[in-house]
Parts: C-alpha cells; sequence; structure tokens
C-alpha cells in the first residue's frame, strides 16, 4: 500500500503518492469548493478513490457517501448550466460535512488512454484521495494551518446554543 504524504509548493498544499511515482507525476491538490470539484469531475472518464479508514461510523457514512455522489457525477456529462450550479451548491455541502469531521478532500486530473486501439479511448481521468487532518500523512503548510483554525472557529461559534433571552441570531455567523 502506497503511503501518501503532502508536498507545499508556493503556499499551496499537494498530495503525492510516496511509492510508485515520480517526482514529476500527477500532483493532488486540495479541493476547498463545491465548484472546484465539480469543475474536477465533470467529462471525466474515470474516477479513481483512496481513503483513509474512518474511525467512527459517522465518518464512514459521509466519506462513502462523497466518494459515491462522485463517482454517480463522473457518470453524467453535459450538464445544463442550472444544473451544474446545483450540483455545486450540493458538493460544497458535502466538502463542508467532511471538513467539519477533520477530513481533506485532495484531486487532480490527467490525460490518459483507458483503452488502446484504433482510435484509442482517451480523456481526463480524475483522483481524489481522503485523509483526515491530523493524520500523520497529512502535512499542512502554515496558511493552510491557519484556515483550518480559522474554519473551525467559525464551526464552533455557528454550533454555541444561544443564552435564553439574547437575541443572538440563532448562533449564525454576523
Amino acid at each position: 500500500m502506497a503511503r501518501m504524504r503532502l508536498d507545499t509548493l508556493a503556499g499551496e498544499t499537494f498530495l503525492r503518492q510516496d511509492e510508485g511515482v515520480l517526482e514529476q507525476g500527477t500532483r493532488l491538490s486540495l479541493v476547498t469548493c463545491g465548484e472546484q470539484l465539480a469543475r474536477l469531475l465533470d467529462g471525466a472518464l474515470a474516477c479513481s478513490f483512496s481513503h483513509e479508514e474512518p474511525e467512527q461510523a459517522e465518518e464512514g457514512s459521509v466519506v462513502e457517501g462523497f466518494l459515491r455522489d462522485c463517482a454517480e457525477f463522473c457518470d453524467v456529462t453535459g450538464l445544463p448550466e442550472p444544473l451544474r450550479v446545483e450540483m455545486e451548491e450540493y458538493f460544497g455541502q458535502r466538502l463542508d460535512a467532511l471538513w467539519r469531521l477533520d477530513w481533506l478532500v485532495f484531486g487532480g486530473t490527467r490525460d490518459a488512454v483507458l483503452e488502446p486501439g484504433e482510435p484509442p479511448l482517451a480523456g481526463r481521468t480524475v483522483t481524489l484521495c481522503l485523509a483526515r487532518s491530523d493524520s500523520p500523512s497529512v502535512q499542512m503548510d502554515s496558511r493552510l494551518r491557519r484556515s483550518l483554525e480559522r474554519f473551525r472557529t467559525a464551526m464552533a461559534r455557528v454550533r454555541e446554543t444561544p443564552d435564553e433571552g439574547e437575541d443572538s441570531g440563532g448562533g449564525l455567523l454576523h
């Protein structure tokens, strides 16, 4: 089994496999929004996934649902714009659910020949990898670490229950 490692290049975070992948091989970047994920998956001829073993049942169901939805979206090509926007919003919600559980999503694409022949079946392939943010295989640069801390702080504020009698907006950020 290949061990996953994070590389930091120019302030961005990338995940790549330590074993069996050349230095100039495909790098996976952090996926941060539904629009980015939908763009990765749109029109892909093949999709491969890897993920760490979930520690809790809730993590397992969120990870499995996310991967299932990604695989189903890959099977559909040429979505009308309104449906594409809806999928971007949906994937944004799925990414939020993973972030709340401290999971990160990394993704990348490459062009590949899927079936040689005349003419060959060639197209874009997508690789997605899910990992917990505290995993030994994930090393964050300072920018990503700050972003994750800000997100956790914001989520803690949203989850706080307002005191009785206070008009605090129901726990929403203002």
